[in-house]
């Protein structure tokens, strides 16, 4: 029999499956993207860069176990717009960001994602706040149809064009 899926805040030593993580999300993003660097490449810097980030910013770091297992994680970060910007009403000035969501392969469909979200919307939440944005590239269609049924409508669109 299975054991429950959990999810935990990330210490340390989850630092080495998350790194894992975040280089097959980058090869992944890569399948859309060609201005993504190679996974391997990037993943420890980037994935420390954003730990970092998250601590400094009043966010979090989470980590979903399957079976003992690391099969996913999630990474939320507290920002603000600038002092001057009002062009938002003052509640929604400042807002919790999922920076990046990894389900491994094998953990998909099981609900991982959810859960994950489930606990970055928890810690907003307890930030006081009560906006949460999840950015996903345009073509990760699978992401925005499962971000859509938690409740998630596109907020803004950004165009890109390489010059």
């Amino acid at each position: 029999m299975s054991k429950p899926l959990k999810i935990f805040t990330y210490t340390r030593s989850d630092h080495s499956a998350l790194c894992t993580f975040m280089s097959d999300l980058q090869d992944l993003e890569r399948e859309w993207s060609s201005d993504r660097s190679p996974g391997p490449e990037m993943a420890t810097v980037h994935s420390d860069y954003l730990l970092e980030l998250a601590q400094r910013s009043d966010g979090q770091a989470f980590v979903a176990k399957l079976d003992d297992q690391l099969v996913g994680f999630l990474i939320v970060v507290i920002e603000s717009v600038d002092e001057g910007d009002v062009h938002l009403i003052e509640r929604y000035r400042q807002y919790g960001v999922v920076t990046d969501l990894y389900v491994a392969e094998e953990a998909r469909h099981q609900g991982v994602a959810g859960r994950l979200i489930d606990a970055a919307e928890r810690h907003v939440r307890q930030a006081g706040l009560s906006r949460l944005l999840i950015t996903t590239l345009a073509q990760n269609q699978v992401a925005q149809e499962a971000y859509a049924r938690l409740g998630y409508e596109s907020y803004t669109v950004t165009m890109c064009k390489t010059l």
